[in-house]
């Protein structure tokens, strides 16, 4: 107080008392505003520029574990909360109102912290107010809802995932995939209940490696051991230690090196049918309240649904049972149809393997034909083996040498448990195979070939189905018998077709082996034309038979030293057309007489009988048509010498597009090299 302040002036009465209440009421004021502050439950604190703290109500000093002095004066960031650098909004002091969030581990709270800037009359900082507020509740119940919600989104997947299939194996991998997005753990697997081994089997897993998935295999897992005994009468397993206590054997403990175990029961109507099992290999990180009322709720959605899976089985079954014979009559209809209609034997193997394909789920279905001279089977068609067509595998290398001795199937039921494997078999077992059936094909009491069934699963192979295969192969032998004497009668029609041809071309020596090499040459172009099976025969027979209407023409005429006169030539110009009537009462020829008839017309529509024009020409016809008049212009003749086939194809070149089609002359000099030779 200055000198002026201690003494009274002149003309004030009452300068001093003034002074005195003044000073009391802010006093009074200050006190009731001290009591509000330490009345209230949330911490507050007052600091200045130099983040000192300046008051704080009881709630800071309580909090911070220090008295009010201890704190007064200390940067607040090293009395509470304890941080190595003060909050953000310290460092903006040009912001009137900032909050932060932070969690105090030690308290283990959620406080929210707002801030206020308190400045003079001037304008200018004199102080910040923290206000902490405790958000504990909220965040944990926020935390609480969010974990619902995640246990709800959770189930709702899996309840999305089950339903979308009936197979159980399938099923239990989706929710295989789903628990490890749900649950952080390192290990993962569900076990299902194994009548004949009276334990708990693994099907499906996640984390485990495959030394430890054969060990846990061999495990067996029944009520012997405390843990599985506890979940068998339906109750939840949690191991926070495994190592600690005896509900796990300690070898089981040590060979998997369990640590934090977490088990629940498969329920349905009472049973315990299986077990999910999750595993933390670390021992301070426990399974919690979530964990348990996500795996109780899996494991309940799992029971219903495998016990609608085998609801739809039962169903199924009697349903596939019904449509599995229709269906075997209807393929076998087919074969009989398909024996009529494919005249390749190739053909006919490949649209058997298809149609068994449709009847038998199989991972490998292989047809093959009995090879006596060589003594062994040559593969035809089939899946599922690196087999190339037409590979040649010897008797003595596989199991179907006892089909060959007995005239009976040969079952395989698990290849992993015969004695001696034979190459053939050694190599079925290499591919994944494990079971698998061999038919012998039998015909007029002839074995023909066999009929190989596989799978990559041991069991598949029901009596129904080995009955139903045992009548398939029955039809695909009598399929290749027929089809064996269609080929027959098909060599027959082309021997006698040859003998009809070498008797025309033997009119005369100028043209002996004519028909055989445009034949030839023909056939050499289709190829080179991607023609199929059926149109190469079709054109072998038009080739040989394309000159039969000169059986008609005068041998003076054929054999004439000269060039032939008008009126021989059109005496020569007859022989398509007779031809044609020829053979027009042949049933068996009458897709190949056009090509016959045709076979003189020039692309440009100047040839003969009828003056056809490009495409209006069948294809056969033009085709023959080259190759003709390669044979024609390099044979020697009465009246002039063969062309070399340098000239022949300058001849053809020149011609293209008007005598003869430029497709069919440009597939003739791609394969000339075939044909000159």
């Amino acid at each position: 107080m200055n000198k002026d302040e201690e003494l009274p002036q002149p003309g004030i009465d009452l300068p001093r008392i003034e002074k005195t209440e003044s000073s009391l009421v802010i006093e009074r004021i200050k006190n009731e505003l001290e009591a509000i502050l330490d009345a209230i439950s949330d911490p507050i604190f007052i600091h200045d520029k130099e983040l000192k703290i300046v008051r704080a109500n009881r709630s800071y000093c309580e909090a911070a574990g220090l008295s009010f002095n201890e704190v007064i004066g200390r940067p607040y960031f090293n009395v509470f909360p304890m941080m190595d650098s003060p909050f953000k909004m310290c460092l903006c002091l040009k912001c009137e109102e900032l909050q932060e969030e932070i969690f105090i581990p030690h308290l283990d709270k959620f406080f929210r912290v707002k801030y206020f800037i308190v400045n003079d009359m001037n304008g200018s900082y004199r102080f910040s107010v923290h206000v902490m507020e405790d958000i504990t509740e909220y965040r944990k119940s926020e935390e609480r809802l969010k974990e619902e919600i995640e246990i709800e989104d959770a189930l709702l997947n899996v309840a999305t995932a089950i339903s979308t299939t009936f197979n159980r194996d399938e099923m239990l991998r989706k929710v295989m995939e789903i628990l490890r997005v749900v649950v952080d753990s390192e290990r993962y697997v569900i076990f299902l209940w194994d009548k004949e081994q009276e334990a708990f089997v693994p099907n499906q897993s996640l984390g485990i490696s495959p030394e430890l998935m054969l060990k846990l295999q061999r495990l067996k897992l029944n009520a012997e051991i405390p843990a599985i005994d506890k979940l068998l009468k339906g109750d939840m397993v949690s191991i926070d230690d495994a190592m600690i206590g005896s509900l796990i054997p300690s070898e089981i403990v040590k060979t998997f090196g369990m640590k934090a175990v977490l088990s629940v029961p498969i329920n349905i109507r009472g049973k315990v049918i299986g077990i999910i099992v999750v595993e933390r290999l670390t021992s301070n990180i426990h399974f919690g309240r979530r964990e348990e009322v996500l795996l109780d709720g899996i494991s309940t959605q799992i029971a219903m649904a495998l016990e609608n899976i085998r609801l739809y089985k039962d169903i199924t079954d009697k349903s596939n049972e019904l449509s599995q014979r229709v269906e075997t009559l209807k393929i076998m209809h087919e074969i009989d149809l398909n024996t009529l209609s494919i005249s390749s034997e190739s053909d006919l193997i490949e649209t058997l393997v298809s149609l068994v394909s449709r009847l038998i789920s199989a991972d490998i279905i292989i047809i093959a034909l009995t090879d006596y001279q060589r003594k062994g089977f040559i593969y035809k068609a089939g899946y599922g083996l690196p087999l190339a067509k037409d590979a040649f595998v010897s008797f003595s290398d596989t199991y179907a040498s006892e089909v060959i001795t007995t005239g009976r199937y040969k079952f395989v039921e698990d290849l992993m448990l015969e004695n001696e494997i034979l190459p053939f078999q050694k190599m079925l077992k290499e591919n994944g195979y494990r079971s698998g059936i061999i038919f012998p094909l039998i015909a007029k009491g002839n074995i023909v070939g066999m009929f190989h069934v596989g799978s990559k699963k041991v069991g598949v192979f029901t009596a129904d189905l080995i009955s139903i295969m045992e009548g398939l192969s029955a039809q695909i032998a009598v399929a290749l018998d027929n089809l064996r004497l269609v080929t027959d009668l098909e060599d027959l029609l082309i021997s006698i077709t040859r003998t009809l041809s070498n008797i025309i071309d033997a009119k005369s020596p100028w043209t002996a082996g004519h028909s055989d090499r445009v034949t030839k040459y023909a056939l050499t172009i289709a190829g080179e034309m991607g023609l199929n099976e059926k149109d190469m025969k079709d054109l072998e027979l038009a080739g040989l038979l394309h000159d039969i209407g000169k059986v008609g023409t005068y041998d003076t005429i054929l054999d004439k030293p000269d060039k032939l006169n008008d009126e021989e030539i059109m005496k020569m110009k007859e022989h398509p057309g007779k031809g044609a009537n020829i053979l027009a009462p042949i049933k068996q020829l009458q897709g190949i007489i056009p090509f016959i008839k045709y076979h003189h017309e020039f692309y440009n529509g100047e040839g003969y009988p009828e003056g056809l024009k490009g495409r209006e020409i069948p294809l056969m016809a033009r085709i023959l048509t080259v190759a003709d008049t390669v044979d024609a212009m390099s044979a020697d003749r009465p009246y002039r010498k063969g062309r070399s086939m340098d000239a022949i194809i300058e001849e053809l070149k020149r011609c293209s597009g008007s005598q003869f089609d430029p497709d069919v002359v440009y597939s003739f000099m791609k394969s000339r090299k075939l044909t000159v030779s």
